[in-house]
């Protein structure tokens, strides 16, 4: 499995053209691999990789690509009881994130290798296109993430979830314009580094 490549091409290999028994089975059985070990730094990430005898959960944007991806087969399908069953990983995609990669503004952060632009030099395992620690489309993805994950909350009840998840979004949409935005230009920054200029 590819996690994040399922999940990009998800809404037109399955959603449109009205597969939506297999875009269920793509999102359930990826839940199935989700790191739900408190102690672990990657609690509440669906992996990127899994193959025997490996599962590898170095990918920012693969798990915020589920939600929507969940999100966007709700909208389709009209099937809420997938929520239902699922919406304690959801939960532990975004507590996760919050605890483990979120900085004092919010943003998700990332190592260079954990955007869609990953590709790494061999022996040094140095990044050819290094992004750290911020990337823009990571938060675009973590603000959908965020938002999402509120709706689901409110359709289940959740309202202190739903509540703490729409503040943690309105925060990073704050945060994007102030930091990744240039008001002269209207241009927007690609990433963030460790220290704190946009590139």
């Amino acid at each position: 499995y590819w996690g994040r490549d399922s999940f990009i091409s998800l809404p037109g290999a399955t959603l449109v053209t009205g597969h939506f028994e297999e875009a269920r089975a793509i999102l359930t059985s990826f839940a199935g691999f989700q790191d739900l070990d408190r102690s672990s730094r990657f609690y509440g990430r669906l992996p990127n990789i899994v193959k025997p005898g490996s599962i590898d959960y170095h990918t920012t944007d693969g798990t915020p690509r589920w939600v929507i991806a969940l999100r966007d087969y709700v909208r389709y399908t009209g099937d809420r009881t997938v929520v239902v069953e699922l919406y304690p990983n959801v939960k532990a995609s975004i507590e996760g994130a919050l605890a483990n990669f979120t900085d004092a503004s919010g943003y998700l952060v990332h190592a260079d290798n954990e955007t869609w632009m990953d590709a790494r030099r061999e022996p040094d395992k140095v990044a050819y296109s290094p992004r750290s620690t911020r990337a823009n489309d990571i938060q675009a993805l973590w603000y959908a993430q965020l938002r999402a994950g509120a709706a689901f909350a409110r359709l289940l009840d959740d309202t202190a979830a739903a509540e703490r998840w729409s503040r943690a979004a309105d925060r990073l949409r704050d945060a994007f314009a102030r930091d990744f935005v240039d008001p002269a230009t209207a241009s927007i920054a690609d990433h963030l580094d460790a220290r704190d200029v946009p590139n």
